[in-house]
């Protein structure tokens, strides 16, 4: 049997491709701005962020806690245990509750990209999710939500 080895050219020309594919989005979004406050609170308001208090309050977190609290050792394996629990149940809040949120970020895109909502519709979902990821990644799209969950928290 034959190993695939990879080479340096076919490395550099992957790096290419997705350079290429980079540059092939449909799209441009535009920074954002305190226009886009209200759609971002809809969205946060229909996705229910304020449950994901409910996440920390676990078996696992009351056990971690309770271990704490007699001076027991918690263990890398604890916390790991608890992080991926937490993030689980997060996932789960919203993913049951982005249906409801449909509306808000077709309008939210639309608005960062000039593209009609019908276009957004009917973008290639992998295009799209890359879309969604970009909002995500933009400057000041973190510091919206730190602040808006320390204001329901």
């Amino acid at each position: 049997m034959e190993k695939e080895m990879t080479t340096e050219t076919e490395v550099m020309q992957g790096t290419v491709e997705e350079a290429v594919q980079e540059e092939k989005k449909p799209y441009t979004l535009r920074a954002l701005n305190s226009k886009d406050i209200f759609p971002m609170m809809k969205i946060i308001s229909c996705i229910k962020i304020s449950k994901f208090s409910d996440c920390f309050s676990s078996d696992e977190a009351k056990r971690l806690i309770e271990k704490s609290m007699q001076n027991q050792k918690i263990t890398m394996k604890d916390v790991e245990e608890l992080g991926m629990g937490i993030a689980f149940e997060i996932g789960d809040v919203i993913l049951d509750n982005l249906p409801n949120a449909e509306k808000y970020i077709y309008q939210l895109l639309s608005n960062l990209s000039g593209m009609t909502v019908k276009e957004l519709e009917d973008m290639n979902p992998g295009m799209f999710l890359t879309m969604i990821m970009d909002v995500v990644k933009q400057s000041g799209f973190a510091d919206f939500f730190k602040v808006a969950l320390k204001s329901i928290g």
